[in-house]
């Protein structure tokens, strides 16, 4: 028999899995790439398919942004598997993240870093049609680019 209790947990998950501070990738975390992609685009909010891994926003396939999104269905996945669930008992699976980019602030403990606050929203639905769902909110800024010195050195541009 399926187990629907898990579902909660998995939404959940999913949505702490984009704020993790452990999903760092070409330097930035996912949602800083995700933050930078609304800065850049001016669109504040990505709806996103969550299993078939697309935004309905458009977002450039070259960029970070797109291959954070592209790879929500693994990190689904993943997160079914460990949870002893089952994707079969998942009917659709969408993420909506937004960001208030007319707020900001300093951020507390670099003031040379702008943050924006940002919802987050994960919705499962079951193939029972119940809803399992999960909301966070927070702030986040983008990190500081990588910049290479005329040395050869490397640094990160915080106080540039």
């Amino acid at each position: 028999m399926p187990n629907y209790k898990v579902l909660n947990s998995i939404a959940h998950n999913l949505g702490q899995d984009y704020v993790s501070t452990l999903n760092y990738l070409h330097e930035d975390y996912a949602m800083g790439h995700l933050l930078n992609h609304a800065l850049k685009t001016n669109i504040s909010t990505l709806n996103i398919d969550i299993l078939k891994g697309v935004a309905e926003e458009n977002v450039d396939r070259n960029s970070v942004a797109w291959s954070v999104i592209k790879k929500s269905p693994e990190v689904l996945k993943r997160l079914v598997k460990s949870e002893g669930g089952s994707m079969e008992t998942i009917k659709t699976a969408k993420m909506r993240l937004s960001f208030d980019l007319n707020s900001s602030r300093p951020n507390e403990r670099n003031s040379k870093l702008i943050e924006y606050p940002y919802t987050l929203r994960v919705d499962i639905a079951d193939d029972r049609n119940a809803e399992h769902s999960y909301t966070h909110t927070g702030w986040w800024f983008e990190e500081p680019r990588i910049k290479k010195l005329s040395s050869g050195s490397w640094f990160r541009g915080l106080f540039t």
